[in-house]
């Protein structure tokens, strides 16, 4: 597109354009004056006119010739004719300045609506130069931010790589050492299953001599002695079982305990306010715990000697309630193998203190139950109990002792 010219052009002047038609005109009757003149004095040649013009000339030429005019008459005729083919052809150019005139406005109407439309291309053409020169700088910003995303993604796959590596590794060294550990569980299962064979047939043994020496001793009469037996209280594992109406169950005291410690913390502040509090842990195994709590504060005399003076938190005292999901199992099937009995007391360790609370009515079962515990290298121990009371303790009461 061309550049276009800011100054701006003159408007077209009708009055000026006016003068120099007038001019033309003019000169051009000058001329025709002129061309008439030089016609005069050249010699007069026919011309070619009509059927009137001849005869008029002919009329003219015997009328007029003997005075001589008639040569000047003709040349005037000429001039006047040429004098009309001017004027009409003035007034055709006159009407073609015009019709000109018409097209130059509308011209210039084109020129205006033209140079506006150029204004507007320019204008956006600027805006959209503009725009492109933005799209640029951020083309190039992209360029060196992606760049700089390639650089960081070399890195990070560089890491990658190295974390699969060693990922692999570590997964190799963990299946070697998962394969060791598998194959050591399988020997320890082999061993306790060859162990728990051993055992199981050491105890068969054992009920088949015993049953009969019982045979034996039918057919003769024996006197039976035993020897006093020797009473120890320690510290080491203890199981509690219940009897209650020829059915004996495990009491599950240590994970009742264990409860209870995790339920006392969250109720010290209740504990600092009232000085005490019951609650419930449960159900263990198909037993429950209500507990009391209280509050204890050093006398003046233990402050003395240098006990703190803040309060303690004790236990006061415990009981073990049975509910309705207890599972207990009759004293004749809990010895026979495979019972919930028979397998709490294979797995505790040797010389274990097993303790039975029991009730006056289920003492005849007592006996049978203490024989099965000793043949297992176990000590026994009986916690008898009143009718219908509950298992219970306090930290004032007394440890069970085995025999």
């Amino acid at each position: 597109m061309n550049q276009r010219n800011t100054g701006e052009d003159p408007e077209f002047g009708s009055d000026s354009f006016l003068d120099i038609i007038a001019n033309i005109v003019g000169i051009l009757i000058i001329l025709i004056v002129i061309a008439g003149v030089k016609v005069a004095r050249q010699p007069l040649t026919e011309p070619i006119l009509t059927r009137e013009t001849h005869a008029a000339s002919n009329l003219e030429s015997t009328l007029l010739r003997p005075f001589g005019v008639g040569r000047y008459i003709k040349s005037a005729a000429l001039t006047h004719d040429c004098l009309e083919q001017l004027r009409n052809e003035t007034g055709r150019h006159v009407a073609q300045v015009g019709d000109l005139r018409d097209q130059l406005s509308g011209l210039q109407l084109q020129t205006e609506e033209l140079a506006a439309e150029e204004s507007r291309l320019l204008q956006k053409s600027a805006q959209l130069t503009e725009k492109i020169s933005s799209n640029q700088q951020e083309v190039m910003r992209s360029d060196t931010v992606l760049t700089s995303l390639k650089d960081e993604t070399a890195e990070l796959r560089r890491i990658i790589t190295g974390l699969r590596d060693r990922s692999e590794l570590e997964k190799k060294k963990y299946h070697a050492i998962l394969n060791a550990t598998k194959t050591a569980f399988a020997r320890q299962e082999s061993a306790d299953l060859q162990l728990r064979q051993i055992t199981l047939q050491t105890q068969k043994l054992k009920e088949l001599i015993e049953h009969q020496q019982a045979e034996q001793a039918s057919d003769t009469n024996r006197l039976e002695h035993r020897l006093s037996p020797v009473v120890r209280t320690d510290n080491k594992q203890e199981l509690h079982f219940r009897l209650s109406e020829g059915q004996i169950s495990w009491v599950p005291l240590e994970p009742l305990l264990e409860r209870l410690k995790r339920q006392v913390p969250n109720r010290f502040e209740v504990i600092r306010r009232f000085g005490r509090y019951e609650g419930v842990c449960g159900p263990e195994e198909g037993y429950i715990m209500k507990y009391a709590v209280e509050r204890h504060t050093p006398s003046p005399l233990e402050r003395l000697n240098g006990v703190s003076s803040m309060f303690r938190v004790a236990v006061s005292r415990w009981t073990v309630t049975p509910v309705d999901s207890l599972e207990a199992e009759p004293v004749e099937e809990a010895i026979e193998f495979g019972s919930r009995y028979r397998q709490i007391l294979e797995a505790a360790d040797l010389d274990s203190l097993m303790t039975i609370w029991l009730y006056p009515d289920d003492f005849v079962h007592f006996g049978r139950l203490r024989e099965f515990g000793h043949s297992l290298g176990l000590r026994v121990a009986a916690r008898p109990l009143p009718r219908d009371a509950e298992i219970s303790g306090s930290p004032g009461g007394s440890r069970s002792s085995g025999q």
